[in-house]
């Protein structure tokens, strides 16, 4: 076995238990390591026509998730060029929404989530 094949393995038992813990604390939890995948089972359950709210989260643009989710959704997002007052009310709209996507900061091996906020718009949603 490989130094890689070990690590994977490794991180494959972290997100498993992470998983686990996520399920026991009443989460609906889907695993992939893999972005094309983590991309699939959100736009299967994504319904056509839903709003979906996307605050400041990299990973969810990262993952390549807006232009597909806009093709069937509307897609409500702040991170346009746009006056602060414009950039606060669609802050406000992302939290409203039908469905709301966006990446904790963390996850703990217990299944706590961790998400620092300085609007508060990714907590409330």
């Amino acid at each position: 076995m490989t130094f890689e094949d070990s690590r994977r393995l490794y991180y494959d038992d972290l997100l498993k238990r992470a998983g686990e813990a996520l399920s026991g604390r009443g989460w609906k939890v889907h695993l992939t390591g893999d972005s094309d995948k983590a991309r699939e089972v959100v736009l299967k359950l994504v319904k056509q026509g839903e709003s979906v709210g996307i605050p400041g989260s990299v990973t969810v643009r990262e993952v390549g998730l807006i232009q597909p989710l806009s093709e069937k959704c509307r897609v409500v997002h702040h991170w346009i060029d746009a006056p602060r007052d414009v950039k606060d009310k669609l802050r406000r709209e992302e939290t409203r929404c039908d469905v709301f996507i966006h990446s904790p900061n963390a996850v703990s091996i217990d299944g706590y989530v961790v998400i620092c906020d300085a609007y508060g718009n990714r907590v409330v949603g």
